[in-house]
């Protein structure tokens, strides 16, 4: 009963187009992992987690996190941190960091959250174009 009651309220919170959104840009994520880490089509964001530890997570949920993390505190910096630049519009010294979204093995878009690059993805066809994420600045 209570997990109906969550799951309605979730519905409440989130439009069928948010949800959509949030899984979309979920499985875009776990497309970038599995291809960086070169994983198997099979795993899944929860692969790892030890069920019977309530702490445990997987080392794919943490990126994830730290990713969210960094465009929540970018945003709140600066909305230019986490705008997304053509190549021939950003001046690249003054981020900190700056990722670059390569489709077709071709510069397209650069961002200095890796998250942006993530939610630009989802307005693509993102699962039949050729494409990958890569930190051009900063520590790696």
């Amino acid at each position: 009963m209570e997990n109906q009651e969550n799951q309605n309220h979730i519905e409440d919170l989130c439009s069928e187009q948010e949800m959509s959104l949030y899984f979309n840009i979920l499985n875009i994520f776990q497309s970038y992992y599995k291809n960086l880490y070169n994983k198997f089509n099979e795993s899944s964001m929860f692969d790892e987690i030890d069920y019977s530890d309530e702490t445990s997570t997987s080392r794919s949920m943490e990126l994830f996190y730290e990713f969210m993390d960094e465009y929540r505190v970018n945003k709140s910096k600066n909305i230019t941190l986490i705008e997304i630049y053509e190549d021939d519009t950003i001046d690249v010294n003054q981020f900190e960091n700056i990722y670059g979204l390569i489709i077709d093995n071709k510069l397209s878009k650069l961002s200095p959250s890796f998250f942006s690059l993530l939610i630009y993805l989802n307005e693509l066809e993102w699962d039949k174009i050729d494409w990958k994420i890569t930190k051009i600045k900063g520590e790696f």
